[in-house]
This record gives structure tokens, sequence and C-alpha cells, in this order.
């Protein structure tokens, strides 16, 4: 996932666990630490803590973090943790009557998606009379101090979000640890599908497409923001550059064009468009059904398939939530480009759409695993006896 050099193992045989988003709320934090990494334990040195790192979730299972890649969103149905005592939830401990307010904070979280990584200020975060340079960017716990901050609730009374750490935020008196409530064993089909991700809570993990959509975006601020900058316009993200274009557009400024073009070329040479095909490929067939699976199914125990159909079932509420959040994105570059007739953002939303067909045939195909599994279990037969 991050901080440095530790690798997880990835034998699916091996017993680990997982975060139950379901039992997570929006505002929780996530403290974590990766054993055998450099970076990891100098952290937990300099702060003088049991965690080097610190993530809010913002609409389970999706989260927010920053750390190499800076600012992204992350879903935990990706990640397995190889040993329970590296990872602990915190939960405000008023939160029951700070939903809104907890809200709040985990939209801030989210609006800073795609920032950079404060990788100076990170080195001073322990020194409070060192002022802070990278105004914009956010370390993992500046981050979530910010976003707590924001909604009126600061972590530490007095400490600015540049000056507070893992540790401060892990041993704050403002927070409980509801782990027991939020963390369990995996399960077998859990383990399977995810060790295929190659991503822990608490070891370094393989880039995510997410990840590396930022990596790309940045490429192409870092190549049209001089230009933008050239005619007074500042921008520091990938979304500020398409409302700046939205923008200049709408008000007809004589250069609108001359940004437009080179920006276009830029979104179409960057490798956004490729990224689906990159990783997820044309004969991808990770959660496909098909005759050999039934087969397989109807021979398993009861049991078990009432756990693939559980764990089918979760999954497709989660894809619902994709699709909807998805679908929200298109409609308002959409509507961005027919306000603008940009080229440009015709480039950004097509991407876009790449990213919703492929959430619209994952949702198709796991809605027919679901039926499928539902099928198989109002059978009354013997997995010895069967057919198939």
């Amino acid at each position: 996932m991050k901080q440095g050099d530790a690798n997880g193992t990835y034998d699916p045989d091996v017993a680990r666990w997982v975060i139950d988003h379901e039992a997570l709320r929006p505002g929780d934090i996530i403290a974590t630490r990766t054993p055998g990494s450099f970076v990891s334990g100098a952290i937990k040195t300099a702060t003088r803590g049991e965690f080097s790192h610190v993530i809010i979730c913002t609409r389970p299972p999706i989260c927010v973090e920053s750390a190499e890649f800076g600012v992204v969103k992350i879903s935990l149905r990706r990640f397995l943790i190889n040993d329970i005592a590296n990872v602990r939830v915190l939960r405000h401990c008023d939160a029951d009557n700070l939903r809104d307010d907890l809200e709040s904070a985990a939209s801030y979280a989210e609006s800073k998606v795609e920032r950079e990584y404060a990788d100076i200020d990170v080195l001073t975060a322990v020194l409070s009379m060192v002022p802070s340079v990278e105004h914009g960017k956010f370390f993992c716990s500046q981050l979530v101090a910010a976003a707590y901050a924001s909604a009126g609730l600061p972590i530490i009374q007095g400490r600015p979000p540049e000056k507070t750490t893992p540790a401060d935020i892990a041993m704050s008196s403002q927070f409980v640890d509801v782990s027991a409530d939020c963390v369990r064993l995996a399960d077998e089909s859990e383990r399977h599908i995810r060790i295929s991700f190659e991503s822990f809570l608490d070891a370094k993990s393989a880039q995510s497409a997410h990840e590396e959509e930022i990596e790309i975006k940045r490429s192409v601020v870092a190549e049209i923001a001089p230009l933008l900058l050239e005619h007074g316009v500042e921008v520091s993200t990938y979304g500020e550059m398409l409302y700046a274009m939205v923008a200049a557009a709408q008000h007809g400024v004589d250069w609108y064009r001359d940004i437009d073009t080179p920006m276009a070329q830029s979104i179409k040479d960057s490798g956004l468009h490729d990224l689906i095909g990159k990783h997820v490929p044309p004969d991808w067939h990770g959660y496909f059904l098909d005759i050999a699976a039934l087969r397989g199914g109807a021979y398993l125990s009861r049991d078990k398939m009432m756990l693939m159909l559980k764990n089918a079932e979760r999954s497709l509420r989660d894809l619902n939530v994709v699709v909807s959040n998805v679908y929200l994105e298109v409609e308002l570059k959409r509507a961005m480009w027919l306000k603008s007739d940009s080229e440009a953002i015709r480039m950004d939303l097509a991407a876009t759409y790449q990213i919703f067909y492929h959430h619209i045939r994952t949702k198709g195909v796991m809605t027919a695993q679901v039926q499928a599994l539902e099928w198989l279990l109002s059978l009354d037969y013997s997995p010895q006896q069967s057919n198939f």
C-alpha cells in the first residue's frame, strides 16, 4: 500500500483479516503500520507512536489517504490485513451526535483527491517551530486532521493539521477504538479474490488503477498549468483545470482555444484512455460466471454456497454505489462539455465513460452470479449426487 519495502505474502490459504466496511461510518479513521518497512519504522520512532499511517473513511468502503501517490481514494474491498495487531479502527467518541459534522469532514477529504503528497512538511511535522512550506499539499495525518478541523472538530486543540502525526491521532482522547466491531477474519472467498490485488493495509502493495490515474492526471496538469498561468489562471489539480476551461468558455476569453487544443492532445497522449484496458484486459474473467463455475458450485456444500452468495450480494451492493457515483460524474462532465464545447473535456469524458461502462459490465455479471447461486440453493439436492 505505501511506506516502503515490506512485502505481503501471497499465499491465499494463510489466515488473514479484513475490515468489515459495513460496520464503518464516514469519518472513521484507520491507523496502520508496516512491519519490516524502514519508512514505517522511522515514522514510528520519530513520532514515538505505534502507527505510521492514517486513512479516513468517507463513503464505506471508500476511504481517502495521502501517501506516495498523493491524495487518493482507496476501496477497502481490495485489502487484506496480515496481522490484526497492525491495524486500529478509531471512531470519534461522540460520533452518534456528530454524524453531519463527520460527513462534512469526510467530504473535505474527498475534495482534496489529486493533491500532492507533502514530502517536505512531513519531515518537520514534529518540529513545532518550523513553518509549513507546502501549501495545498498533504501528508497522511495532516489530511485527516485538516478534514476534522474543517468540520469544527480539531483533533488536538491549538495544534495545526501540518503538525499532527499518526501517533497524535492514534492516542487522541477524541477517539475510541472500535476495531473489535470492524475487523474480522477473511473468509476463503475473500482471501482468494483479494490476494489477486496484492493489496495489504500493513504491507507494501501493488499500485492500483486509481493511483495510476492520479499520476496520469498530475502529468497532464504539470504540462498545461504553466500555459494557463500565462493567462493569469492558477490551477493545481486536474479538476481545477477542467473547471477553468468551462469558466473560460463561458466568459468567451480570447485564449480559450489556444489552451484547449494542447490540453486535449495532452489528455489523449497521457494514457488515460488506456487505463481500463491495462488493468482489466479483454480476457479478464475474475468475476465472470460461466458453465464451469456453475458446475463447480453445484458440488459445494450448502454452507459454502451460502458464503459465496453472501459475498456476491455484498459485492453487488458496493457496485450499485460505485455505479451511481460514476454515473453522476459522467453527467457532470457531459454538462461541462456541453457548456464549453471543449475538446479537452470531451477527451476526459471519454475516459470517464470507459470506467462507467466497466462498472456496468461488472454489475451485470455480479447480478447473474447472485441469481445463479440463489437458484442452486433453491434446488433440493445432495452435492455428491449432482448431475452437473
